[in-house]
């Protein structure tokens, strides 16, 4: 049972890795608390590398066919998406400092620091704000190749892989025993 709960482990991580490698993670990560750069495999074992390649070659695969893309336009959305990967991880790695640091800060209560809580509010700003341009960006760079229809079903694509790896996050947070982060209040009690 041990091998398996590993082996099962392990194929969700890969899975997990070659979605964020394959998939452009943007704004709507960030804000689920979904980080990037989890995909970096360059360390990894061959076998790992390996099964990425394959979960990644079958994403393409689904993407390709639901878009309706051809070939060509296929080799060119992976040269965009290389082309931005590296600065939408930079992104979303300093968005998680930020709010680490925040965290930290608003957790020391009526000692916590008010005007690094500024500097890093103003901060978050700013990178939602990189975050937006370089959106605007690769939508015009995607816009060279694929008609509007074609941009709409690759974002919805994007969307539902979004929230699988948002989805396959919170289960991993839960199986470790942490709880899961939450993205509405508890709701209240209600008086009797």
């Amino acid at each position: 049972m041990s091998i398996r709960l590993n082996r099962e482990t392990f194929v969700r991580r890969a899975i997990l890795l070659a979605l964020v490698a394959l998939v452009p993670l943007g704004r709507a990560t960030a804000q689920a608390g979904v980080g990037e750069g989890e995909g970096d495999s360059l360390g990894a074992s061959p076998q790992r590398r390996a099964l990425e390649d394959a979960v990644r070659g079958r994403v393409e695969q689904v993407v390709q066919q639901q878009v309706g893309l051809t070939d060509d336009q296929m080799g060119q959305l992976r040269g965009v998406n290389e082309r931005y990967a590296a600065q939408r991880r930079d992104l979303v790695r300093q968005e998680r400092e930020i709010r680490l640091s925040l965290r930290d800060e608003i957790q020391q209560g009526q000692q916590a620091n008010q005007q690094h809580v500024d500097e890093m509010m103003g901060k978050l700003l700013s990178i939602q704000s990189q975050r937006v341009d370089l959106v605007r960006s690769e939508q015009k760079d995607l816009a060279k190749f694929m008609t509007p229809v074609q941009r709409v079903k690759y974002a919805a694509i994007q969307e539902r892989l979004r929230q699988r790896l948002q989805q396959m996050r919170r289960q991993r947070l839960e199986g470790a025993g942490k709880p899961a982060p939450r993205l509405r209040p508890p709701p209240k009690p209600h008086a009797p």
